[in-house]
């Protein structure tokens, strides 16, 4: 009996190689994936930080095209700012805010009053 016991513990060990060596395999696999995981994330962070300052550029153009429909023609720099109606205090604020699309309307509205 004793010489079927020693073979049995001496053919385990192979056994006991192979399957050792597939969990380690499995274990690098589960750790792979998850540094994989890490850079998706990474790259996903980076595209929401890009796409937050799209939204932002957009935001503002949006806001220059709202003050041309809304302000109908324009308001522009200093010098033309004591001939500027009362009612256009909103855009004379636009273009001194630095609105380039407010000042091109204030040079235009003042264009339109020499003729």
């Amino acid at each position: 009996m004793e010489p079927v016991f020693v073979i049995g513990i001496l053919s385990s060990i192979p056994i006991v190689a192979i399957l050792s060596n597939a969990l380690i395999k499995i274990k690098r696999m589960e750790l792979e994936k998850m540094d994989k995981a890490k850079q998706t994330d990474i790259e996903l962070i980076q595209v929401v930080s890009a796409l937050s300052k799209e939204n932002d550029d957009l935001k503002k153009r949006l806001e220059n095209i709202e003050t041309i429909v809304t302000l109908g023609e324009s308001q522009n720099s200093h010098q033309f700012q004591q001939q500027i109606p009362p009612q256009n205090n909103e855009m004379k604020k636009l273009a001194e805010g630095g609105n380039e699309i407010a000042k091109i309307l204030m040079e235009r509205q003042f264009k339109n009053k020499q003729r």
